[in-house]
């Protein structure tokens, strides 16, 4: 039995299988420029990553006074006279020279810092480096080689998550001049110490009688 094949019924078969090619073809396409939107999206957050990831960084043969205050984590080759709070890391290379207070959440120092310190991290000092004065931190780290002419103070846990609390509620657009929370992780460090050396004073009673 032979059947004849209506030339209208090939055309649709026709048009119904090219579309259906179409269809795969597209949704192919479809599903490379996915890829490749995701790809370009992944690269470009790690680009953005890296760029909020690098120090600021204050060259050598630059000499910097007064107040520094930022977000960002800063590295230091130049002379600075003043005070710096950073709520990321702080870097002070074996160029450097500080004379002044420093407020940050890390320290790595390499060169000569003459001032307190004030760290809810870690401080890390490596070899040939100086301080001279009050460091408080949560750790400190020192290498052999090292010059420190200064009293190192280990806040209880309480008083650093309260200290960090402040840190990371800076207001970046407030002069650091007349930022009150500077005063306030100063004194949450320091009446720590003073506790510890006067337990039973209160702090301005531990200052008087110095």
């Amino acid at each position: 039995m032979h059947y004849k094949i209506n030339e209208n019924f090939k055309f649709f078969y026709t048009f119904m299988y090219l579309n259906q090619v179409n269809c795969l073809m597209k949704l192919r396409t479809d599903l490379k420029s996915t890829d490749e939107s995701n790809t370009l999206t992944e690269k470009n957050t790690s680009a953005m990553s890296t760029i909020n990831d690098n120090p600021i960084l204050f060259p050598q043969e630059t000499f910097i006074e007064g107040f520094l205050k930022t977000k960002k984590s800063i590295r230091i080759e130049c002379k600075f006279s003043g005070t710096i709070l950073s709520t990321q890391k702080v870097t002070i290379e074996s160029s450097s020279l500080i004379e002044g207070d420093i407020i940050c959440n890390d320290l790595i120092v390499s060169g000569k810092i003459t001032g307190n310190i004030f760290c809810v991290g870690k401080i890390k000092v490596e070899n040939n480096a100086e301080i001279n004065g009050n460091v408080y931190t949560k750790r400190f780290e020192n290498e052999e080689n090292t010059n420190l002419n200064c009293v190192i103070s280990v806040p209880n846990n309480d008083d650093i998550t309260k200290i960090l609390n402040i840190l990371n509620s800076i207001d970046s657009e407030t002069k650091l001049s007349t930022d009150h929370s500077l005063s306030e992780i100063k004194t949450f460090f320091e009446s720590d110490l003073a506790k510890k050396i006067e337990p039973k004073r209160s702090l301005k009673e531990a200052k008087e009688a110095k």
